[in-house]
């Protein structure tokens, strides 16, 4: 499982850094555009947990029920086999985020 510090220095997030914005913030914007994305394409709904999870970024405030529950409709929606391994890995990404923003908050080192 990856950290917080190494999640937001992967390539595929730092397009989405901001001076304005923590880590977590960055880190959960990644994890909606590969929703979005998913939704976009016809794959999966995810608007429910999108949308929650947008409020938090936008707030600056992390609530750690909202990333509990769109953890668990992750795996809901991964428990579904008609989706396909490519979207299965797509969440799985997705996850690994969730969780490392959610120990981050959890260390106090947001």
């Amino acid at each position: 499982m990856k950290t917080l510090p190494e999640l937001k220095n992967a390539p595929s997030v730092k397009r989405f850094d901001s001076v304005l914005a923590e880590d977590w913030q960055t880190v959960l914007l990644k994890s909606l555009d590969t929703l979005n994305r998913l939704e976009k394409d016809g794959y999966v709904f995810t608007r429910h947990i999108s949308r929650p999870v947008a409020k938090c970024i936008v707030d600056g405030a992390l609530n750690n029920s909202i990333i509990n529950t769109a953890i668990n409709d992750i795996r809901e929606i991964q428990e579904e086999k008609d989706h396909g391994q490519f979207v299965f890995n797509k969440l799985s990404e997705v996850l690994e985020s969730f969780f490392a923003v959610k120990t981050a908050n959890r260390e106090g080192g947001k």
